[in-house]
Order: C-alpha cells, then structure tokens, then sequence
C-alpha cells in the first residue's frame, strides 16, 4: 500500500492511497471463494460454480462490498501518515470502475484536522476590572426580594385606578390585523406593573385603569423582540381589568429574620447580604475580566476552523437549547422558530467558542496545564450535589452520553483561564478614576 499526504488547508488533508494489483487480486479471489460456499445456482453443484458465472451475475456487488472492505482495513493504517489526528468521518472518492484484476486500486480520504496555531504574547495581558461597589439601594433591593418572597398580595379596598407597582389580574385577549390570536388569550392572569412581566407599553397602557373597567391596547412590537411571532407586528388587546392587588410586605424585624434567615439581627441580616452581594459582584468582576482575555486572544489569532468541531459545537448548542425550551414546557414551534434558523443563528457563537478552545487548548500545552481524573471526578461530585442527584448514576450518565471528555475540556479551559488572570496586569476601575481626578486638578491648575 501506498500513501501520500497533500496539504489542502491548514485544516484539511487528502490522503491518496494506492491498493497493489496483487492486493486487488487477492481479496477478490478470497470474496469469491467464500461466495461460492453460499450461494446456489442450478446447473451446479453448491462450492463448484465458476468464478466467471458468479463474476457476470454479482461482478458488480462483489466490486462496492471489496471496495469498501478494502477502505475499511487500509484506512487507519493511511491514517497513520498525517501529521496529526484526524476529525470527524473522511470523506471518500474512488472510481469504482477502475477496480478490476491486474490493475492497482486509488482512493482519496478528504479528513479535517486541528489547525497548528501560533499564541504568544498571552502572559501580562492588559485588563480592566470593572469597580466591584455595592451600595445600600442594591441591598435595600434585595431585601425586598427577600421579603417579597413571605409577603401576602392583598386586594386593594379603595377605589383607586392602577399605578407602578400594583399586581393587576385581568384577562384580554389579542388581535392581529382583526384575527384573534390564541396564544395571547388569558384568563386570570397576574402582571405586576413595572416588572416587565410582559412588554412595557403593554403595562403602561394598564395604569389609570380602575377594577372592572376594559380598554382596548395597541402595542407596536420591535422587529428584534424575543418572540418572532410578535416581532414587528401591531397587536390589539382587549383587556379586562379583574383585581388590582399590592403586595403586603412582612416587617422587617429581629425576630422576622431569625425566624426566614436564622440571622440573628437586623444589622447582622444586612451584614450578610452585603458580603454576598460583594461576593456576586466580584464574579462578575472576574467573569468580565475572562471574558476580556478571550476577546483580545480572539482577536489576535487568526486560524482556520475545523468544521466538524463547528459542527459538533452547534449541535450541543441547539440541543441544550432545545431542552431549557421543553424544560419551561415550551418549543421551537410555539416561537416560531426552525432548527434551521436557530442553528444559522447560533453558528457564529459556535465558531467563536471552537476557536477560544483552540486558543486555550495550545496554551495549556505550552504551559503544561491538565486535568486529573481526581479533578473530574470532583466535577461530577459538585454537578450531583446541586442537582440532587447520586454522584456515581451521573457519572454512569455522563459515561454512556460520553459527556466525560466535554467536561474535561471544560474544566482544562477554566484552569488556563485562571492561569491567564493570575499572570495578567489589571487596572482597577478605582485606580482610573483615581488618575482621572488628578488629570483633572491638573488641568485645573493651569
């Protein structure tokens, strides 16, 4: 067997591979022998058929079924001779006409490989962190969430019209273009004003309406609205306004914390939602600051992606997108959507995060950065405990799924992330402040 490697791409390779007469020969003969065992024709007794009667009634079956053994046996081994690991399955060119006794046999094999990239200049990156405050509106919000969650929803007993804030039961029922649409048909529903719940206009409009009044809405939807169903079209409501409700908030004191929060006081309640929110917005800070390191290593390497990894990478991502849509109860159909669409939608996301593995994973292998079968085992431990479930059944699950080698990228990647923002140069968001003021009195004192 013959093999040559011819270079089309920095991510493609075409393999030509050539099969001796000899070879031919052989595999034909032996094909043939063993069909001949099985087959029966009348005029001969079974194992003495003639190899010419045989090759004139199945010549051409015999032809695709050695073909595709021969591919079969000789193709890893042809494999063997590129320069790295072949992706995904090759894809196969042969003249089926050119097989035949005494002559030798060619095919070609077009299979993708990882690009060679080049990253440097990846340690001392320059980054911003963005100021990490939290402030005593933003705790005040969340102890009002807090107490929202043991509050009560009252009817208001005055005869008052709705204002922001209010929680307003009402039915309606929508219009497009004078047809009625069921999916904008509710009954009882719950809005609360000014929490977005549905489109703002839609809740301005409610305001000023008294329990039992009705009103006809017009709500002109943005042609980039999440719902390509309402995406640029005029909608009609006919609303009803049933109840007007507002929530009753517990009051906020020692022995209502200690009771909810096992916190011992007020003071110490607030204490602690301070420390967590600090918490929250230094994940965000780091979170921002990785996502700066992708952008700039992004932008700077340039490299031909494989497309089966593009593939692979957008399947998982319309698949896991399809599964939060039937976990909500909902469907690709109820939004109007197609797999083709999403899946043109989703390609540039699914591009960018082959080329960030890519990027990463040649830098953990300059720098030597792995992970241990006691680190994916830790992982899978973690995943169980947040979700309720067996450590040993999710990774039973993640093995027949073969989530396994996924998670290790994943976990590879947060590890060259991190040595990355360890060995990079941050600004504070303070410190720019800082240096902005004394440009200022600067400029000032001249």
């Amino acid at each position: 067997m013959k093999t040559k490697v011819e270079q089309i791409s920095q991510v493609k390779r075409k393999l030509s591979v050539e099969i001796e007469p000899e070879e031919v020969e052989r595999r034909l003969n032996e094909f043939y022998q063993e069909l001949r065992k099985k087959v029966r024709i009348k005029g001969f007794r079974p194992g003495k058929v003639p190899i010419r009667i045989l090759e004139a009634r199945f010549g051409n079956l015999v032809k695709e079924e050695v073909i595709q053994n021969i591919i079969r046996d000789t193709l890893p081994e042809a494999t063997k001779k590129l320069d790295r690991l072949p992706l995904g399955i090759p894809s196969l060119n042969f003249d089926k006409d050119s097989f035949k006794r005494g002559s030798p046999f060619t095919y070609e094999a077009e299979v993708e490989v990882k690009p060679d990239i080049e990253v440097s200049d990846y340690i001392g990156i320059e980054l911003k962190k963005p100021e990490v405050k939290v402030t005593e509106d933003m705790i005040k919000r969340e102890i009002d969430k807090l107490r929202e969650m043991h509050g009560e929803l009252v009817s208001v007993k005055e005869d008052r019209p709705i204002k922001m804030g209010d929680y307003v039961v009402l039915s309606y029922r929508g219009f497009y273009k004078g047809k009625p649409m069921e999916e904008l048909t509710k009954e009882n529903a719950i809005i609360k004003i000014g929490g977005r719940d549905t489109h703002p206009l839609f809740e301005a409009a409610l305001v000023g309406l008294k329990k039992g009044e009705e009103k006809r809405i017009s709500v002109d939807f943005e042609e980039n609205y999440p719902n390509p169903n309402l995406a640029g079209k005029s909608i009609k409501f006919d609303v009803r306004i049933i109840d007007i409700k507002e929530m009753k908030l517990p009051e906020l004191t020692d022995e209502f914390v200690k009771e909810k929060f096992k916190a011992e006081t007020v003071e110490k309640f607030k204490e602690d939602i301070r420390k967590r929110l600090i918490e929250q917005e230094e994940k965000k800070a780091e979170f921002e600051l990785k996502r700066q390191i992708l952008d700039k290593l992004v932008e700077k390497v340039q490299v031909e992606l494989p497309k089966v990894l593009v593939d692979a990478e957008l399947e998982q991502m319309v698949e896991g997108f399809k599964n939060d849509l039937k976990k909500g109860g909902s469907s690709l159909e109820e939004f109007g959507l197609t797999e083709e669409k999403i899946r043109k939608d989703f390609r540039p996301a699914a591009e960018r995060r082959v080329k960030e593995m890519l990027i990463l994973e040649k830098i953990a292998e300059k720098e030597g950065i792995s992970v241990s079968d006691e680190e994916v085992e830790e992982e899978i431990k973690k995943t169980a405990q947040a979700i309720g479930e067996e450590p040993e059944r999710l990774k039973k699950i993640y093995e027949e799924r073969r989530i396994i080698d996924y998670l290790r990228i994943r976990l590879r990647d947060q590890k060259t992330l991190n040595y990355l923002l360890q060995n990079a140069k941050i600004k504070e968001a303070k410190e720019e402040k800082d240096a902005d003021s004394d440009s200022d009195r600067a400029d000032t004192k001249r």
